[in-house]
C-alpha cells in the first residue's frame, strides 16, 4: 500500500519514487513534482520528489484503498538537540578519520623521500655525524601541525532543514 505523507495544513506528498512511478503508470495520477535536484538546485524547470497531491487525488486515492495517509508531524525539541549532538559526534569522527589518512599519506611521502632528506643532512653536516632516520621522521611530521576544519574533504551542512518524521497512521 502506498503511503500519502500528510503534513498540518493537510497537504499530501509522495517520497517514494517507486509510489510515485505506480500512481502515475497505473492509477493515472499525476500530482506536482515539487522538489529540486539536489545536483541542479538552482535550475527550477528540472523537478523531482516529493509528489504534492490535490486534496481530490488524496479522497480519491484513500477510497479505492490504494493509498494509507501518514501524518508528518515535527520532531520535539529534545529529539533534535539529540540529532545535533550525534551530527556534531559524527562530524568530528569523519575530522578525526581525515586526519589520520592525511598524516598516513604524508608519512608515506616522506618515507619514500628520507633517503634524499638523510643524505642532504648528512652532505651538510659539518663534522660528518650520522643522522637517524626516525628522528627525521619524527621531526617532518611535527611540522604538519593541526588539521583545522575547513580543509575536511567532505563537509555535511543539515542547516535549518526541518527533520520531518512519520508515525502517526490516520485512518
Amino acid at each position: 500500500m502506498i503511503s500519502i505523507h500528510v503534513d498540518s495544513q493537510y497537504n499530501g506528498f509522495i517520497w517514494d519514487a517507486d509510489d510515485w512511478y505506480e500512481l502515475r503508470c497505473h492509477h493515472h495520477i499525476v500530482g506536482n513534482l515539487i522538489g529540486t535536484l539536489s545536483s541542479v538546485s538552482k535550475n527550477a524547470k528540472v523537478l523531482a520528489l516529493p509528489c504534492q497531491l490535490l486534496p481530490e487525488e488524496i479522497t480519491l486515492l484513500v477510497e479505492l484503498k490504494i493509498c494509507k495517509l501518514v501524518k508528518i508531524k515535527q520532531e520535539t525539541q529534545e529529539t533534535l538537540s539529540n540529532l545535533k549532538e550525534k551530527y556534531g559526534s559524527y562530524k568530528e569522527e569523519i575530522k578525526k578519520e581525515q586526519v589520520e589518512a592525511f598524516k598516513k599519506g604524508k608519512e608515506k611521502k616522506i618515507l619514500n623521500m628520507i633517503d634524499n632528506i638523510v643524505k642532504n643532512k648528512e652532505a651538510s653536516a659539518k663534522n660528518g655525524e650520522k643522522i637517524d632516520r626516525n628522528q627525521i621522521l619524527q621531526e617532518e611530521l611535527a611540522k604538519l601541525g593541526p588539521l583545522s576544519a575547513e580543509h575536511i574533504l567532505v563537509q555535511r551542512f543539515l542547516g535549518k532543514t526541518k527533520i520531518l518524521h512519520t508515525s502517526m497512521i490516520l485512518n
